[in-house]
């Protein structure tokens, strides 16, 4: 009989092993970490795909006096609903601001939209 919950100091990979499962093969952009360290897995878990996070570094000027350096993290990401799922939900972009708690994840074609935002208030920007 296979448990439906491991962990006890095993590693990510010791604990599916016990549970029976492999994972389905990531997606060339996939980075292959999903797990961090001290995990304890369930059959019932999911996980991410994630890319290596792109930050971007800009000013909060809140405070004239002392503006504080921000940024903005942006990477691909794709949900799998759980450890032995044979699919996974589709390629969304993610952005967080200052690595908080909470992200936007976003099609690629609202990816696109902000992209052609940003470009337009940009261009706006340098021509003032």
């Amino acid at each position: 009989m296979v448990d439906d919950h491991v962990g006890d100091g095993r590693t990510a990979k010791e604990q599916l092993t016990a549970l029976g499962i492999s994972l389905q093969p990531c997606p060339a952009w996939c980075t292959g970490d999903h797990f961090g360290d001290d995990v304890v897995l369930d059959r019932t878990d999911g996980f991410h795909h994630t890319t290596d996070d792109s930050e971007i570094k800009g000013l909060n000027r809140l405070f004239a006096d002392d503006p504080d350096v921000q940024s903005v993290q942006v990477r691909l990401t794709s949900w799998v609903n759980t450890l032995d799922a044979a699919d996974r939900q589709p390629a969304r972009v993610s952005l967080t601001i200052d690595r908080a708690v909470e992200e936007v994840e976003l099609s690629p074609q609202q990816a696109r939209e902000i992209a052609a935002e940003l470009v337009r208030l940009a261009e706006i920007a340098e021509a003032d």
